[in-house]
């Protein structure tokens, strides 16, 4: 059997090539129309594929970066070809079709380079061959009582600005549900923060890495439902104030997808395809109600959006024109901004009131600056270029190549533990599943913020480890 990323690689290379022809006779909207529905199909076949072969090949994060190149980019790609085929979108500039085949060869670049890094480090290493392993459900052979308590202290400490505010009940649910409409003690606005932010996001953190591993442990269990009916509400209560208090989708999904790929790994080739499309409809249909209820309630809404807004979620998952733009912003500069992406890392954790003089991630200025004409250093509120976009911006056309290589290699390390493993369980497997959905996540804007909370989940899942004396997990 050929090891799983090859068929992606083709389609890479094979993009590029395409994007190439097109590029040199002289792109109409034709064209790259056609190239951009196809090649978003093609991708469909690979994700597919993926899917067919996890159980066996245990590569969630290889599946899981693909399916953030296939979300954030293929699909936006061809909804714009079919909608919007002139490329005149309303919350921009008409693009060019020479851009678009640009942007797509860009796309195409960190897709070849992602999946010969993947391929490497994962296949072609000491103990990296490709192999088949036990795939087997197995059931945790002591009591994972410890883990239900550290989750649930961590959704208490994270709770505890909420409820330090001294509003009631019913004001708390008022003032959840408003979303980003008023300004809330407990939810920091500032993009660099205050005094007093760094134990609020603290705190924030401490909820979502609460909420993911619970949830995950609910999800799990072997206990009958009606032992689970007090855990859930006692679960499901924080994570519905949480999910409409930021109205955040991306936290949701790094609550919610490692458990429900969890229990897919668990239950094996015994669910229906049907179920995972149920699945995927149900995350898409609750992330549309948080965006109406994002800033000013469903009255605020305006639903006279064109096809093209509605099908990409009001454009928020459109990344691959932000990409285009993003081009236009770095031929602007004259020069990429080179941010400094390690500091920017090993420094996230140092509060600002300690640090004033922290790096702040100039490409996210820039590139706010540049769409909205603001200034992110005074006011609240960004916008992100996308994952390619912020590392063109950074290091000019070797940006994309760059993090395909750190994507392939971060990929290839998860998906080794994953393999490693025999069971799947949260104690196991819940960790990596977390980082690697913390890599789809940053297709929006690679930070160190998508990883704290995943380390949060690792530290407590280590903690019950030590408290059993197990240590077979390492990442």
């Amino acid at each position: 059997m050929k090891p799983s990323y090859v068929f992606t690689l083709i389609l890479g290379v094979l993009g590029a090539a395409a994007g190439l022809f097109v590029l040199l006779v002289g792109p109409g909207n034709t064209f790259p129309n056609w190239l951009a529905v196809v090649f978003f199909l093609l991708m469909l076949v690979s994700g597919a594929q993926q899917i067919r072969r996890l159980h066996q090949t245990r590569n969630v994060a290889f599946l899981l970066v693909i399916t953030g190149v296939i979300f954030w980019y293929c699909y936006s790609n061809a909804m714009a070809a079919i909608f919007e085929p002139s490329r005149c979108l309303d919350w921009t500039t008409c693009f060019l079709p020479e851009e678009i085949v640009i942007t797509f060869l860009y796309v195409c670049s960190f897709i070849g380079v992602f999946s010969i890094a993947y391929g490497i480090f994962r296949y072609h290493i000491t103990d990296g061959g490709y192999n088949s392993t036990n795939t087997q459900r197995g059931s945790e052979k002591r009591d994972t009582v410890w883990l239900d308590v550290i989750g649930f202290v961590a959704i208490a400490i994270g709770l505890l600005p909420i409820l330090a505010s001294g509003l009631s009940f019913n004001e708390l649910l008022a003032y959840a549900f408003l979303g980003r409409a008023v300004e809330k003690v407990w939810l920091p606005t500032s993009n660099l923060g205050n005094e007093g932010s760094a134990l609020l996001w603290g705190a924030r953190l401490m909820l979502i890495s609460g909420l993911t591993l619970t949830f995950s442990r609910l999800l799990t269990s072997p206990r009958s439902l009606a032992k689970n009916v007090l855990p859930f509400i006692a679960w499901f209560i924080p994570f519905l104030f949480q999910a409409f208090d930021t109205g955040t989708r991306y936290i949701t999904l790094s609550i919610l997808l490692p458990g429900l790929i969890l229990k897919y790994l668990q239950l094996g080739k015994g669910i229906r395809i049907t179920g995972v499309v149920a699945v995927f409809a149900g995350l898409i249909l609750f992330s549309q109600l948080q965006l109406i209820y994002r800033y000013e309630g469903i009255r605020a809404m305006d639903y006279e959006l064109p096809y093209f807004q509605l099908v990409t979620l009001a454009g928020s998952t459109d990344f691959y024109h932000e990409t285009t733009n993003a081009l236009r912003l770095h031929k602007e500069l004259g020069t990429a901004t080179l941010d400094n992406d390690v500091m920017i890392f090993a420094t996230f954790l140092v509060p600002r009131s300690i640090w004033p003089d922290k790096p702040v991630p100039e490409a996210v200025q820039q590139y706010t600056y540049f769409r909205w004409g603001q200034d992110i250093l005074q006011e609240a509120g960004n916008v992100f270029p996308g994952l390619i976009g912020q590392y063109i911006l950074s290091f000019g056309a070797s940006g994309p190549i760059l993090i395909g290589l750190v994507f392939g290699l971060f990929a290839a390390i998860i998906d080794r533990r994953l393999n490693a493993n025999i069971h799947f369980s949260v104690t196991s497997t819940l960790p990596a599943l977390c980082y690697a959905v913390g890599l789809f996540l940053s297709f929006r804007y690679f930070s160190p913020g998508y990883f704290v909370a995943p380390l949060f989940v690792h530290l407590g899942v280590s903690l019950a480890q030590l408290k059993y004396k197990r240590h077979q997990f390492r990442l």
